[in-house]
């Protein structure tokens, strides 16, 4: 039987096609005054032709006073009518309604980017801008009240079919919600949850008298902010209620705040972890209610089918594929490219004012790349990570005949290494979809087929017309001395479990590298999920206890640091919890000038010019890596041959995807 996820229900008197929900998110494709570009356009009707039921547009700005120059999209004019009305049209003639989620950042509003001190409820140090807000004035919130209800006057002008206000993640709405941020004394403040709704509800009343009473609006809403002095998920329900006694006609139930110290949107945030906040709100209202954050498509199904919730909000999955919801009604999951939590293009990215990209899909660096079909080419690809897979991929969807060779066992390359944490095994869906894709595009894979210089040098004489190099990288060579009883490895080798690592163990190295090596090791010895389900369900030991198994493992861990941001290759939607996580499990750090020697039993440092040993049992390198490429005579075989990923330049895994992407278009 099919999934209840792909049938029709009503927003208001709005009728929705499925249950699949494309929440707000900030692309930066828009004009440095918000305006709709065409790259806007072109990326949601391509969500919408996608399977996208209902898609919301958003954030978008209402106060004219803060544009962000960062390509943020704008109602807070009527010259922004006209792209949105291009926009709205493009959407239904694909064939999805769309939502208009309107927004004020108030305290989130950084001076560097806004260009002046932000606004707020009441004047406290913001945990996601480290700034403090400027207190607004009555008449400035009434002003702002006002503002809303002319860009809800102006969405419906452009052919919204509906408005959402945004209520979550700590934008102004909601810091006027919570305790934390709202300490006025008037009557936009309170000790109830309740009374801090005023500023909502005029909101709210701006908002019906502009766009008449069958208008569909909705709000999202942070089932629980996670911030210390928050809203939980009981003030939610709260609010939730209230909302429906004012025709609010569904509600979008997220996570916590950009400053919450509980990873929501990371690669080890289970699929749905956060569904039981919707299933909560759902329980004590009548109207539809939407669950978000870390949904794949599969949760998605289960949410709805088991009435959790009444439609299924994912963001990043249609990000990384446009066409999730149509592969997901005819069943074919395996050809969904995979969104894997990574954040590295879209959290990142928006977080450093860069336009939104996807790491899995590459399609979202730029709008002009395209994959025409040409004259085929016998191509063979020299190694099957993720680079030479993508090139593979998308060469043999232009018509090439495309044979990739593996010296491995198994696709994936560095990604196998990668995903080698309890929390970072959402890599190995990227391999899935690539090889999937591959075979799925006609590409003969071969493995176990290791090739040389000469290997190259006659496939390109006989049976080749280009060979493509993503042969990857090697581990770099340590420039300080190591004795030979020392008990020494790099990280690749603990990573495939290869290296027999002792109980003492120094980590060598800053990078990211380090950082997962030492998360690696640290989980050795702690509880896994599935006994600290059952102790708990059986009472077997204390919380106190079973909380104290979750971090204790069996090694002691040390990272030796040259005077660097331990993680600074990490983006920042993902560092602090990882160093977080490594502070929980007891790894520290030791600062240090140099290494003087790596010995047996010891590590000998250079501190503040002076000679430290450390001792220890095994001491593992994260010191970087240097590109591999076989030698062969390539001035012989000019214009033939490729070298793509890190075999061309060591990077990030996004970087390998593009460089990848690139040589397809361009072969």
């Amino acid at each position: 039987m099919a999934s209840q996820l792909y049938s029709p229900m009503f927003i208001g008197n709005v009728k929705i096609k499925n249950r699949l929900v494309m929440p707000s998110v900030n692309l930066s494709y828009a004009t440095a005054e918000g305006h709709v570009t065409s790259r806007v356009v072109d990326f949601y009707t391509a969500r919408a032709k996608g399977g996208a039921g209902l898609i919301v547009i958003g954030a978008v700005g209402v106060d004219p006073d803060f544009v962000s120059p960062a390509g943020v999209l704008q109602l807070s004019s009527d010259d922004h009518i006209r792209g949105m009305t291009a926009l709205t049209d493009s959407i239904h003639t694909a064939g999805s309604k769309c939502f208009v989620q309107l927004w004020h950042p108030g305290a989130y509003a950084r001076s560097g980017e806004y260009g002046k001190t932000a606004v707020a409820p009441s004047a406290v140090l913001s945990g996601f801008t480290k700034e403090t807000p400027r207190e607004l004035t009555m008449s400035e919130i009434k002003k702002i009240v006002k503002l809303f209800g002319k860009a809800a006057e102006r969405a419906k002008l452009a052919g919204f079919d509906g408005i959402e206000l945004c209520g979550n993640s700590g934008y102004l709405i909601s810091q006027f919600l919570s305790a934390k941020t709202n300490n006025r004394d008037d009557i936009y403040g309170g000790y109830e949850v309740s009374e801090r709704m005023r500023f909502l509800k005029e909101v709210l009343t701006a908002v019906r008298r502009s766009v008449g009473p069958d208008y569909p609006i909705s709000v999202r809403l942070a089932g629980n902010e996670f911030v210390n002095g928050g809203n939980g998920i009981n003030d939610c329900i709260t609010v939730a209620k209230q909302l429906e006694k004012l025709s609010v006609c569904a509600l979008s139930i997220t996570g916590g705040w950009h400053e919450t110290g509980i990873p929501q949107l990371t690669m080890d945030v289970p699929s749905g972890a956060f569904v039981y906040l919707a299933r909560m709100v759902k329980r004590n209202v009548s109207i539809p209610v939407i669950a978000c954050n870390r949904l794949n498509i599969k949760t998605a199904e289960k949410i709805i089918d088991d009435g959790d919730a009444d439609f299924a909000g994912i963001c990043r999955g249609f990000i990384a594929d446009p066409e999730l919801g149509n592969k997901g009604m005819t069943g074919e999951y395996s050809l969904i490219r995979p969104c894997i939590g990574c954040n590295q293009g879209c959290m990142d990215h928006i977080f450093r004012m860069k336009p939104l990209s996807c790491l899995s899909n590459p399609d979202t660096y730029s709008d002009a790349m395209t994959a025409a079909k040409v004259r085929s080419k016998r191509i063979l690809v020299v190694g099957a990570g993720p680079a030479g897979l993508e090139f593979a991929r998308l060469a043999a969807l232009k018509g090439h005949k495309v044979t990739v060779r593996e010296a491995e066992k198994k696709a994936g390359g560095l990604l196998n290494l990668a995903s080698a944490t309890a929390y970072r095994k959402d890599f190995l869906k990227l391999v899935d979809w690539l090889v999937n894709s591959c075979i799925d595009a006609g590409v003969h894979l071969e493995f176990g087929v290791r090739m040389d210089g000469s290997d190259i040098a006659a496939s390109l004489r006989y049976d080749f017309d280009h060979v493509v190099l993503a042969t990857g990288s090697l581990p770099k060579e340590p420039d300080f001395p190591i004795s030979s009883e020392a008990n020494v490895f790099n990280a690749r080798q603990v990573l495939s479990g290869s290296a027999q690592v002792g109980k003492r163990v120094l980590i060598v190295g800053s990078n990211s590298t380090a950082v997962e090596t030492a998360l690696y090791l640290s989980e050795a010895g702690t509880i896994d999920a599935d006994t600290l389900r059952f102790l708990t369900e059986h009472n077997a030991e204390s919380p106190e206890l079973l909380r104290q198994m979750l971090f204790e493992g069996n090694r002691q861990i040390s990272l030796l640091v040259r005077h660097s941001k331990l993680g600074r290759d990490i983006g920042p939607s993902t560092r602090w919890a990882q160093l977080a996580t490594l502070k929980r499990r007891g790894v520290d750090s030791i600062m240090m000038d140099s290494i003087v020697l790596l010995d047996e039993g010891c590590a000998k440092i250079k501190v503040d010019g002076a000679i430290k040993r450390i001792e220890c049992d095994s001491v593992v390198l994260c010191i970087g890596s240097d590109s591999s490429i076989p030698h062969f005579d390539e001035d012989a075989y000019a214009g033939r041959v490729t070298v793509i990923g890190d075999a061309e330049n060591v990077g990030k895994l996004d970087a390998a995807l593009l460089s990848a992407h690139k040589a397809a278009v361009e072969i």
